[in-house]
């Protein structure tokens, strides 16, 4: 089995974790397919330009000497898919890149808060990081990381870091949050 496109300009791997609320037999049950026939041994994912996603798990037919087959799901959303799984990661590269492995990786926030709305936010600025005091007692500090910051949150001293996941371009929201006691995101 080996993914393929029109054009195939990029090509490359892919890996996941099952999820640890679903599996596929477990899915296939929900939908009511019966799972001592077809037996899941994979997915299928399809995308054009984001819109929608087409889906097939990738199963043995017992009941037909285990040949491969595609048992097709329509309308399935992306975020159902993706929820199929605990990790899931696909590697994409120029054909002729070959195969190399990555020397090191850089984060980029592409949509960074900027120093001056922390400012506005009366975040006060020690090198690279920002610091807020909140009459409830939070203590909010971002540090910078490339191009915006990852924030965390002291409580009764106790430390809230929050995700890389969660680099900030809604600062508004997190102040909210904060200025409210809430040190969930």
């Amino acid at each position: 089995m080996k993914a393929t496109v029109q054009y195939n300009d990029y090509v490359g791997s892919t890996a996941a974790d099952i999820s640890d609320f679903t599996t596929l037999e477990k899915y296939l049950e929900e939908i009511d397919v019966d799972i001592k026939r077809y037996h899941p041994i994979g997915v299928k994912f399809f995308t054009s330009y984001g819109d929608g996603c087409n889906v097939s798990i990738l199963c043995e037919d017992m009941a037909n000497d285990n040949s491969l087959v595609e048992l097709r799901l329509d309308e399935m959303s992306i975020p159902d898919f993706f929820s199929l799984f605990k990790r899931l990661e696909v590697i994409l590269h120029l054909k002729s890149s070959g195969d190399r492995d990555i020397t090191q990786s850089i984060t980029i926030n592409i949509d960074p808060i900027k120093k001056e709305k922390l400012i506005q936010f009366g975040f006060s600025e020690d090198g690279d990081i920002y610091t807020k005091k909140y009459a409830n007692g939070i203590i909010a500090t971002l540090y910078n990381e490339g191009e915006g910051v990852i924030p965390h949150a002291d409580f009764k001293d106790k430390d809230y870091p929050y995700s890389i996941v969660y680099k900030m371009s809604d600062i508004e929201q997190l102040d909210n949050n904060w200025n409210k006691g809430n040190l969930n995101f």
